[in-house]
């Protein structure tokens, strides 16, 4: 082409023309939009921390000593001109197993002091006896709880007096055991007390007589 113009004018169009063919052709740049995404890398795992050991609780047991120490005050049932209706102030100690929580079983011995309590020197020269008895309990409900029934009674005997004047001891009782620390509890009863006297026991029996009592109490269970 001898024609400048004409030819300047072929070759733009050609241009125009390979730039139109390269855009439709997939050469276009891709916008920020399409570009992939770039890869995220993940933080490394942090360090696992060292189980802590625990230590396995164990089960409660079935059978275990359980101790009880009380006092209280007994008062003697009968006409006032009775000589054998007496009051007394007990001092008691109990030492047993207890099953399964709702079973007692246990050894009691102590000291009921008798006087009238009228003056410091009466109360001095009280006299004693000496109960040794059995003590049965049964509590409910069986489980630990915070306030416990129960029923029971004492059987054994009682002496005075180096063995001199002694006999037979029943009481029948119903009280509540209230829970405070572990197995530390306070005790409260109320008890039907029979005794019955022999004098004379070392020797020929010269004289025998009863006497029947209302007895509170009051404690401490561990």
């Amino acid at each position: 082409m001898r024609n400048p113009k004409l030819k300047a004018a072929v070759c733009g169009g050609l241009l125009v023309l390979l730039s139109f063919v390269s855009t439709e052709g997939g050469l276009r740049a891709q916008s920020p939009g399409t570009l992939a995404p770039a890869p995220v890398t993940q933080a490394a795992p942090a360090p696992q921390a060292k189980p802590q050991r625990t230590r396995a609780s164990r089960p409660p047991r079935w059978v275990r000593y359980q101790g009880e120490l009380f006092t209280g005050y007994t008062m003697g049932l009968g006409s006032d001109n009775d000589v054998w209706v007496y009051d007394r102030v007990p001092l008691h100690m109990l030492n047993g197993m207890n099953f399964g929580g709702a079973f007692f079983f246990g050894l009691g011995v102590g000291l009921n002091f008798i006087g009238d309590w009228s003056s410091v020197d009466a109360i001095r020269h009280a006299s004693k006896t000496i109960p040794i008895y059995l003590n049965f309990k049964l509590y409910l409900p069986a489980r630990e709880s915070l306030f416990k029934f129960f029923v029971g009674a004492d059987m054994g005997g009682i002496m005075q007096d180096k063995a001199q004047v002694g006999g037979l001891l029943l009481g029948p009782m119903a009280g509540l055991r209230v829970r405070l620390i572990g197995r530390l509890g306070l005790s409260f009863s109320v008890s039907y007390l029979y005794e019955g006297w022999v004098e004379g026991m070392q020797n020929a029996v010269s004289l025998m007589y009863n006497t029947h009592a209302l007895s509170f109490r009051a404690g401490i269970t561990f």
